[in-house]
C-alpha cells in the first residue's frame, strides 16, 4: 500500500531563529511532497511552548488538528500539537 501521508519538521540553532529560514526550506519540501509523492496530508508536531515552530506552522499553512497531552516521542511522554496542511 502507498503511504500517503509523511511528517516535517526543522530544527535550528537559536541565532537562526526568525530569519524566515524554516518556511524558506519548507515551502518547495511541501509542494514536492505533494506533486512528486502524490501525499495527501503532511503532518507536524511541536511542543506547545515551541512558539517559533508553531509560527512557521501557521506561516507555510498548516492548521492545527489535535492536542496530545501524553504523546510518547523520543523514549518520553510529552505534550504535543498536531498540525496537518491536506
Amino acid at each position: 500500500m502507498l503511504e500517503t501521508c509523511k511528517e516535517i519538521g526543522w530544527a535550528f540553532n537559536l541565532e537562526y531563529y526568525n530569519n524566515g529560514y524554516a518556511s524558506e526550506a519548507a515551502l518547495p519540501i511541501l509542494k514536492y511532497g505533494f506533486e512528486e509523492f502524490e501525499l495527501h496530508r503532511i503532518v507536524a508536531t511541536f511542543q506547545p511552548e515551541n512558539v517559533p515552530s508553531y509560527r512557521v506552522m501557521e506561516k507555510i499553512g498548516m492548521r492545527s488538528e489535535g492536542y496530545f497531552k501524553n504523546a510518547f516521542r523520543i523514549s518520553v511522554y510529552q505534550k504535543l500539537i498536531r498540525f496537518i496542511l491536506n
